[in-house]
């Protein structure tokens, strides 16, 4: 998978239970928490993703990210996937 889209489930995985995903908005900072790449790498990620129309950036006083419904079809889909290739590991 390519480091983006973990970046993209990342999103996912914080906003999923919200009740309106795609309105719900997440600090820079609080997506830094969750991962193991640098600053730069990680806004060049959300820059990609925001072209692609899998994420909306929001250039407020702090900058916030918030998914769209793309991205959240996307994830799920990626998601389900992972889940489906650990039952075969654990199966084999």
């Amino acid at each position: 998978m390519e480091p983006k889209f973990d970046t993209l489930n990342i999103v996912y995985e914080l906003i999923k239970e919200k009740t309106d995903p795609t309105q719900t908005v997440l600090t820079i900072n609080e997506l830094l928490l969750h991962q193991n790449r640098p600053w730069d790498e990680l806004v060049l990620h959300l820059e990609e993703l925001n072209k692609e129309g899998c994420i909306i950036l929001h250039q407020l006083s702090v900058a916030v990210v918030s998914i769209t419904n793309k991205g959240l079809e996307l994830a799920s889909i990626a998601e389900k996937v992972q889940n489906e290739q650990l039952r075969n590991l654990k199966f084999s």
